[in-house]
């Protein structure tokens, strides 16, 4: 998977990301335009849920795509 490409220098960005608390309950996070587009990763997905674990905030992924089982997403979300 490529990620799709962009200015990853954004302090604005950097500064959403650390702002992330471990206050929080959860997250649900949707795949689809979110984590990913097609088969690319959206710039600064990778970080926020590296974050997450590190926290050990917990954030199920969603998705209203039907066309792919819960396996071929696992398989997906495995290979970016």
């Amino acid at each position: 998977m490529e990620l799709i490409t962009g200015d990853d220098s954004d302090p604005e960005m950097d500064g959403e990301l650390n702002s992330v608390s471990g206050n929080n309950r959860g997250y649900l996070i949707d795949m689809d335009g979110v984590i990913y587009r097609g088969s690319k990763l959206i710039p600064g997905s990778g970080l926020f849920i590296q974050i997450l674990l590190e926290k050990e905030i917990p954030f199920p992924f969603l998705t209203n795509n039907s066309q792919r089982s819960r396996r071929d997403v696992v398989l997906k979300l495995a290979h970016m």
